[in-house]
C-alpha cells in the first residue's frame, strides 16, 4: 500500500513554502495503474537531464550553479510520473538506476542549493522507486540514504514530509533487499508520530511503519506504544485528530494492527475494506475509487496469510478467487509465491478450500502450467494437496452415499471435514487422541465404545479418508455412527420437535453426548443414581416432582444406562414435564 498526507496537510505545507511536493494520492486520475513500458516516451530527455545533474561534483551541490538544475529536476519528476508519462515512466525508472542517478540525487537532497532543490530531489526520488523494485535496492542500498534520513528529518516541516514519503516508498517495496535499510528507517522515523505541531508529519510517518510493518514487524512493535496502536483503531473520538477516520486509514491502520500484534482486530469496517483493496490489488486498479492509491498484490497476500493464522480464515473466503486472480496477472515471482502460500494456507478452512476446488480454469490452465515448468515448488505443493484432499473426499462421499439409507442422520462429508481440520491438515493423520477429541465434537460416543472398538489393532493415524470410513461404515467395517449414534440421534431429533417445558432449554445432540461422558466418567453407561444427582441439576431440571417421580420409577431396578436409552429416557421426562406444566396450567 502507498497511501500518502491528506490534501489538508499537502495544502498546508504549500502554504509555508514555495516548496512543490510529491503526492502519490493525486498522481493519478486513471483507475488502472498503467505498465510504463510501453514507449520510450522521454527517454532521450531523461539521458539529457540526467547528464546535466551529473555534471554537478559533490562539491558543488550547495553553490549557486547546482540551482541551473532545477529545469531538470522538473523533467525528470514529470517523466517519472505515471499519470503524465504512462507509458514509458517505468523505462525511465530504469534509465535513471542504470544511470547511477542515485548518489547526486541523494546528495542534492540534503545538501541542494536551495529547499527547492532539496525537496525536487526527493520528489524525483520517490518517483524512482514508485513500485520498482531495481530502484528501491538502490536507493536502500546507497549509504547516503540513511544519511539523508537523518539530516533532512532536522530540516524544516514540509522538508522532513517530503523525506518520509520517500521512506515510505522503500518501505513500499516488497524486495527483500530494502529489509535491512527499512529496519533502520523504523527508529529514525517514529519521534515524528509525537509531532502534534504539524498533523500531516504523524500521519506520514505512520504510513512508514505501515509499510515497514512487512518487513521487521518487531521493529515497529518496539516504537508503536500499545496505546498509541490502540487509538489509531479506535473509530470514536479517542482516535487522534490527525488520522481521518476513512476507509484507507482504517485499512492501514489494521494492517499494522494485523502485522505488529497477536490480537484480534475489533474494527467493524477492517474486514470489509480489506476484501475491496485486494479486490483492487488484483484487478490492478486504485481504491478508493479516485484516490489514486493503489494496493500492493504482494502486502495483501501477507496480510492474508497473517490474518489466517490468527484465525480469520473463515471470514476470508472472497480472498480465494481474488488471490487466484492476483497469481494469475502477477508481475513477478516474489508475488506470485505470496499468493500461492497464502492461497495453501486458506485451504485449511474447508469453505476456501471448497471454493479454489471449484476454481477449475484455474487449476487446468495456470495453475497445471506452472507445475509443468517445473520452477515453481509452491504452485506444486498447492495443486498436490488440491488432488490428494479432492481425491479424499470423493472417496468419503462415496462412503456415505452407499451408506446414507442406513445413517440418515449422520453428519455430511463437509461437516467431518471441518471437524478434521480443526485439530489437522486434511492431507495429514489424526492420532488417537486427535481421534477421540474430533469425535466427541462430531458427536460420537461413548468414548469408551470407541475405544474398545480399536483395541484390537495397532496403534496409528488416521488420514481423512480413513477417518469417513470408520464414522460411516462399509461393508467390511461397522462404522461408529450407525453402531453408536445413529438411533440416538433419530430419538433426539424427534425429541427437539415436541413440545417442552417453557424455560428449560433442551441440550443439543452434541450436548447430550458430553452429558452423558460427563456422568458416565468414561464409560459406556450411565449410572441411575448419577442421573439423579449430577445429569438433572446440570440441565436445571427439579429432582422432585410427578414427572420426575414418574420417569424414575419406570426404571426402578435398573442401575445403568446406555446413550440411547438416556436420550429416551430424557425425551421422554421433558413430553412428561411439558404436559404437567399445561395440566397445571388449565387448572
Amino acid at each position: 500500500l502507498k497511501p500518502l498526507p491528506s490534501q489538508e496537510g499537502l495544502a498546508l505545507c504549500q502554504n509555508r513554502s514555495s516548496v512543490s511536493f510529491l503526492t502519490l494520492a493525486t498522481m493519478s486520475a486513471s483507475e488502472c495503474l498503467p505498465a510504463g513500458n510501453m514507449t520510450d516516451k522521454g527517454l532521450d530527455r531523461i539521458h539529457v537531464c540526467l547528464t546535466g545533474i551529473l555534471s554537478l561534483a559533490p562539491e558543488d551541490y550547495d553553490q549557486p550553479k547546482a540551482k541551473n538544475q532545477q529545469t531538470n529536476l522538473d523533467d525528470i519528476s514529470m517523466l517519472l510520473d505515471h499519470q503524465h508519462n504512462p507509458g514509458a515512466y517505468r523505462i525511465c525508472q530504469d534509465a535513471m538506476v542504470d544511470g547511477a542517478a542515485v548518489p547526486a540525487l541523494l546528495g542534492l537532497a540534503v545538501n541542494g542549493a536551495s529547499d527547492a532543490i532539496c525537496s525536487k530531489a526527493l520528489e524525483v526520488l520517490t518517483r524512482l522507486v514508485f513500485s520498482n523494485a531495481r530502484a528501491a535496492e538502490a536507493v536502500a542500498g546507497d549509504p547516503a540514504f540513511l544519511l539523508a534520513i537523518d539530516a533532512v528529518l532536522q530540516r524544516s516541516s514540509p522538508l522532513r514530509l517530503a523525506v518520509l514519503q520517500l521512506a515510505q516508498a522503500v518501505a513500499a517495496s516488497h524486495t527483500l533487499a530494502v529489509r535491512s535499510a527499512v529496519s533502520e528507517v523504523v527508529s529514525r522515523v517514529a519521534p515524528q508520530l509525537g509531532d502534534d505541531t504539524f498533523q500531516v508529519l504523524p500521519l506520514a510517518a505512520l504510513e512508514v511503519m505501515v509499510s515497514a510493518s512487512f518487513h521487521c514487524p518487531e521493529n515497529v512493535a518496539l516504537v508503536v506504544p500499545p496505546s498509541l496502536l490502540e487509538s489509531i483503531l479506535a473509530e470514536d473520538d479517542t482516535r487522534p485528530a490527525w488520522l481521518p477516520l476513512d476507509p484507507v486509514h482504517v485499512l492501514i491502520c489494521g494492517l499494522l494492527a494485523t502485522n505488529v500484534s497477536s490480537e484480534r482486530l475489533q474494527s467493524a469496517c477492517f474486514m470489509e475494506y480489506f476484501a475491496c483493496a485486494l479486490q483492487a490489488a488484483a484487478c490492478q486498479t486504485e481504491w478508493p475509487q479516485g484516490s489514486g492509491v493503489f494496493h500492493s498484490p504482494c502486502r495483501l497476500a501477507q496480510i492474508t496469510q497473517r490474518l489466517t493464522h490468527l484465525g480469520y480464515h473463515s471470514s476470508l473466503l472472497f480472498a480465494v478467487p481474488l488471490l487466484a486472480q492476483i497469481v494469475e496477472v502477477a508481475q513477478d515471482q516474489a508475488t506470485t509465491n505470496v499468493a500461492l502460500v497464502a492461497l495453501r494456507g486458506l485451504c485449511r478452512n474447508v469453505d476456501c478450500l471448497k471454493a479454489l476446488l471449484q476454481l477449475t480454469d484455474f487449476r487446468q490452465n495456470m495453475l497445471h502450467a506452472m507445475c509443468e515448468s517445473g520452477e515453481d515448488s509452491d504452485a506444486r505443493d498447492l495443486a498436490s494437496y488440491l488432488i490428494t484432499v479432492e481425491g479424499m473426499f470423493e472417496a468419503a462421499q462415496a462412503v456415505l452415499d452407499e451408506s446414507k439409507r442406513f445413517i440418515p442422520h449422520a453428519p455430511s462429508v463437509h461437516d467431518l471435514a471441518e471437524l478434521f481440520s480443526s485439530v489437522a491438515a486434511l492431507d495429514g493423520e489424526l492420532a488417537t487422541e486427535q481421534l477421540l477429541e474430533v469425535l466427541r465434537s462430531t458427536p460420537i460416543g461413548p468414548t469408551a465404545a470407541v475405544q474398545a472398538s480399536l483395541s484390537g489393532g495397532a496403534q496409528r493415524g488416521f488420514s481423512f479418508e480413513d477417518f469417513a470410513r470408520y464414522v460411516y461404515g462399509t461393508p467390511t467395517l461397522l462404522g461408529w455412527w450407525p453402531s453408536l449414534m445413529e438411533n440416538t440421534a433419530e430419538v433426539w431429533e424427534a425429541a427437539s420437535a415436541s413440545p417442552g417445558p417453557s424455560g428449560m432449554a433442551r441440550p443439543s445432540l452434541l450436548q447430550l453426548v458430553a452429558l452423558f461422558e460427563q456422568g458416565s466418567q468414561g464409560k459406556s453407561t450411565l449410572s441411575t443414581t448419577t442421573l439423579l444427582e449430577k445429569s438433572l441439576p446440570s440441565l436445571a431440571i427439579p429432582t422432585e416432582g410427578g414427572a420426575v417421580e414418574e420417569a424414575f420409577a419406570g426404571i426402578r431396578g435398573r442401575e445403568k444406562m446406555s446413550l440411547e436409552e438416556f436420550a429416551r429416557w430424557l425425551a421422554d421426562l421433558y413430553v412428561a414435564l411439558a404436559n404437567e406444566e399445561r395440566e397445571a396450567a388449565e387448572e
